[in-house]
């Protein structure tokens, strides 16, 4: 069966009362990049990634890689 990558960046980011301006300070990425990943529509949309802005994230954020991002089944 085919799979998609769920990100769950806004989701995390919401809970703990951050934004896109606080990735791209925390994280150290461009605006663009930080409005990308931290916007729920944008984040669905995204089929790449660099290794460093996953890295970035996570490490800013003090998760695994594993907790940004899920990987399920398609079932579209």
């Amino acid at each position: 069966m085919p799979k998609k990558i769920i990100v769950k960046v806004p989701e995390i980011l919401k809970a703990r009362g951050l934004d896109a301006r606080d990735l791209i300070f925390g994280a150290k990425i461009s605006p663009d990049t930080a409005y990308n990943w931290a916007d729920p529509d944008k984040a669905s949309e995204l089929n790449r990634a660099h290794f460093n802005t996953l890295l970035g994230i996570a490490e800013w954020l003090d998760l695994e890689m594993s907790d940004i991002l899920e990987i399920m089944d398609d079932d579209t």
